[in-house]
């Protein structure tokens, strides 16, 4: 029989030995003294882990690293051990931290013993990818926060097990090695954070106001808020997940899940991904190409907001308060309700106003969006009056 092999959140392998041990361990334990009379930088390199970044209450820097093995043998322990490697040096107002495995480990790791293979993948119903509906900040900030840590329970609801002879099988904490990864940092509130990870799972809880450069490849980065304006973050092939973004400037490639509570004073540039933001405020530009967008909700004072995109797909809900909006486009189609506005191609690829909508001056002005667009398709959805131009109409 073929045995199936599937990596979620959870890793599932196989387990050969039989000589059971239990044990947790203290991988790393290490305090710095920072002194804030000056910058303080850390340099945290970090391959194949899960970590979690969190406010120091003491100004000092903490690194803690812990691993709990369940059903693994001594041997298989000591193998997890020596495949990882946690170094860290201090030079003036610069610590480096370098966290190491030449294996994958993240927040729980589940293996299954020898005798028990997966027999099926048990169907449910999915969320389709091309939503209908309009989402609310809360609903996103729902989904943004989640958990994605798996148990047991979900394993045995996701698949079918069964032993040797056929007979179905449930996964319990009698037949299945269990490792808990817990690698934690604590930074002071003046230290300037650079993260580099490669296949790397990065928590961030709270408010995080601390200036930080991260760049990831692989892996995922979930966070609370993100609050400083200095911030770079790029990321590639990463499942990224955000209740509040205040600051900074974010480079997108490559991902397919990436989730934004709300946004304000930043900037994006994106390709080849898929983004739903909950809410956009003040002072929001977004550069595409090649990706789907969701824009859910505007604030009241959202005061600005820029989208210039090629070969993309936006899905665009009108401001409930009142707006500006011009879209210019080249080769572009915008869907309003049961009306289509089309851009032609132009030889000279130049832009050409699609459409331009003025602040009607009744209520509130929450601020002024303009597209520019070029191969690219809008959904938008209202039923809002428009001032379309008449020789783009069709």
């Amino acid at each position: 029989m073929r045995r199936l092999q599937f990596k979620i959140i959870v890793t599932l392998i196989l387990l050969i030995s039989c000589d059971l041990y239990s044990q947790k361990l203290k991988v790393h334990n290490e305090e710095l003294e920072i002194n804030n009379s000056v910058e303080t930088k850390v340099f945290l390199n970090v391959d194949n882990l899960a970590f979690v970044v969190e406010k120091s209450i003491d100004d000092k820097l903490h690194i803690d690293c812990e691993l709990e093995f369940t059903n693994y043998t001594k041997a298989e322990i000591d193998e997890t051990m020596k495949a990882l490697t946690i170094n860290t040096g201090l030079k003036g107002n610069e610590v480096s931290i370098a966290a190491l495995s030449s294996r994958s480990i993240a927040p729980v790791c589940y293996v299954l013993s020898e005798d028990i293979v997966i027999k099926e993948v048990l169907s449910k119903d999915e969320e389709s990818k091309e939503k209908s509906i309009h989402k609310s900040k809360s609903s996103m900030l729902e989904e943004v926060n989640k958990e994605s840590i798996k148990t047991l329970e979900f394993l045995n609801e996701t698949f079918k097990f069964e032993d040797q002879k056929g007979n179905e099988k449930k996964v319990s904490i009698d037949n299945v090695q269990v490792l808990k990864s817990r690698f934690v940092l604590r930074i002071p509130s003046k230290v300037k954070l650079f993260i580099k990870g490669n296949d790397t799972k990065i928590k961030m809880n709270g408010r995080m106001s601390n200036e930080m450069d991260i760049d990831m490849k692989g892996g995922s980065l979930k966070a609370k808020i993100m609050e400083n304006k200095h911030n770079k973050v790029k990321m590639d092939d990463v499942d990224f997940k955000v209740e509040a973004i205040e600051g900074g400037e974010y480079a997108i490639a490559n991902v397919s899940n990436v989730l934004m509570g709300s946004i304000e004073n930043a900037k994006i540039t994106s390709e080849l991904s898929e983004m739903e933001i909950g809410e956009i405020k003040k002072n929001v530009s977004i550069v595409d190409f090649n990706s789907v967008l969701w824009l859910y909700n505007f604030s009241n004072d959202f005061e600005h907001f820029d989208l210039s995109s090629e070969y993309s797909k936006v899905h665009f809900f009108y401001p409930k308060t009142d707006y500006g909006l011009k879209v210019f486009g080249h080769n572009t189609v915008n869907y309003v309700g049961d009306m289509t506005v089309k851009m032609n191609p132009s030889k000279k690829e130049e832009k050409g106003l699609m459409m331009d909508r003025k602040p009607q001056g009744e209520g509130r002005f929450s601020g002024q969006i303009q597209f520019d667009m070029k191969h690219s398709i809008i959904h938008s959805y209202s039923n809002l009056k428009l001032e379309i131009n008449k020789h783009q109409k069709q």
